[in-house]
This record gives C-alpha cells, structure tokens and sequence, in this order.
C-alpha cells in the first residue's frame, strides 16, 4: 500500500513486542481496514472501538485518494475472479442439459 506520510506509514506497520494484540496497545493509533478500506482513530477502551477519519490527521492527505491506481486493478481484478462468468455458467449448463 502507499502511505501519504511517514507518520501513517509507520502506525499501519506498527509491531509491538509487549501487546500481541494492536487493540492493547497505547502506541497503536490508526487503523485500516482491508476489507472495506476505511481508516480510523482507535479509541483504547478495551474494545475494538475507533473513530472513522477520511483525512491523514498528519498531512491532511485524502486517505482515500492515496489508493494507487495499480491497487485499485488489482482489487478490480481480485473481484472479478470472485464473481462466476455467467457465460461460462451458461455454457456449463448447456452442455450438461
């Protein structure tokens, strides 16, 4: 992934010896979500609670701009390969009629 600053670059790949788990950890400020893409503020009450931001609270970047292009292929890519060709299906069932 491409960062839009080296503070949100080094809290995304942030490791903490004492705190397996990055929800623990006081150090451990922001959060991106692959599945969705957002971005957040963890809020550290003992839970997996954060705050959605959109904007680097760094830089002010767009977090959501800083999507490079060759990632948004390649995730265009992946969905496709997710979904069935309903052609291909088509002629599958076809041939099996």
């Amino acid at each position: 992934m491409t960062y839009c600053c080296e503070q949100v670059a080094r809290q995304l790949q942030h490791t903490c010896e004492a705190h397996s788990d990055l929800r623990d950890c006081p150090d451990s400020l922001v959060i991106h979500l692959q599945d969705t893409g957002q971005f957040g503020l963890r809020v550290h009450d003992g839970g997996s609670s954060f705050i959605t931001i959109r904007h680097c609270p760094w830089c002010g970047t767009d977090l959501l701009e800083r999507v490079s292009n060759r990632e948004r292929r390649e995730d265009w890519s992946l969905q496709r390969l997710a979904r069935p060709d309903s052609r291909r299906l088509d002629r599958v069932r076809g041939s099996s009629r």
